[in-house]
């Protein structure tokens, strides 16, 4: 179901069965649940005092669009975040494998290595030119902030 405000307005009539233009504590519920917002009957008090009816726990249908859209993108907002700890976990565990626990880096011969075991046909050359690339601070190692942009631009995390 596309979330537009047309299907807010829906899902609103829809909740809202004894016709006043306003939903109660349960229909609200009813409601989100249906839009696929991830809430609890027990967040209705917060929901209806962040929009400064905690008295009337009644809401019309601007409130209850007001109210889709600002979890809508909670939610998004969530999402994105929890995508990102998982890529940055990700990343870590990569640069674990790679590195060197004594020297808390990436070595050039590390770099050598991986690469011969992946059968990828650069030339020390190239890989050197790599290490260099993303050894901004030429301490001779790749960090793992170094190795976090490298990852980055080449879109292994965003």
């Amino acid at each position: 179901m596309r979330n537009t405000v047309s299907t807010y307005k829906k899902v609103f009539s829809k909740h809202d069965k004894d016709d006043k233009g306003k939903l109660d504590d349960q229909q609200l519920y009813e409601a989100l649940i249906e839009l696929g917002i991830p809430v609890n009957i027990s967040d209705m008090d917060d929901i209806f005092d962040s929009i400064g009816l905690k008295k009337e726990r009644m809401l019309g249908i601007d409130d209850f669009i007001e109210v889709v859209m600002e979890l809508k993108s909670t939610v998004v907002e969530k999402n994105v975040e929890e995508e990102e700890e998982e890529h940055e976990d990700i990343a870590w565990k990569a640069f674990q494998l790679l590195a060197d626990p004594d020297l808390g880096g990436i070595p050039l011969d590390r770099l050598y290595a991986v690469c011969e075991k992946q059968n990828e046909h650069w030339t020390k050359e190239q890989i050197k030119q790599m290490m260099n690339a993303a050894d901004t601070n030429n301490d001779g190692l790749i960090d793992y902030e170094e190795f976090r942009v490298v990852c980055k631009k080449t879109g292994l995390i965003e």
